[in-house]
């Protein structure tokens, strides 16, 4: 298990979906790779059905990827909703864990 902050919560419509998602009782986010990602080959999306709540951050991503790619299933478990009370931006800490079968 890996317990990380996610990146790129600030671009498109990520803020108003991980106000929404970003709670305790959602047990679950999907991981999608995204190896066309021109900013990162090892980019692992962070998912709330088809919902973007960003991204893993690159050196979790570097570990994660390659054994998505040999089949291994993930997914997000919820942690923490990140707020400050100087900035309304908020982010998400999740654990990333295998699924096991």
């Amino acid at each position: 298990m890996l317990q990380t902050k996610l990146a790129g919560v600030s671009f498109n419509d990520r803020q108003e979906n991980i106000k929404t998602f970003g709670r305790s009782d959602i047990k679950g986010y999907r991981l999608q790779r995204e190896p066309g990602n021109i900013h990162d080959p090892n980019a692992v999306a962070v998912l709330m059905g088809s919902l973007s709540l960003g991204y893993l951050p690159k050196p979790v991503a570097a570990l994660i990827a390659p054994q998505m790619d040999q089949g291994k299933q993930f997914y997000a478990e919820f942690v923490s909703l990140n707020s400050c009370s100087f900035n309304e931006t908020v982010g998400l800490t999740v654990n990333v864990k295998e699924v096991i079968e």
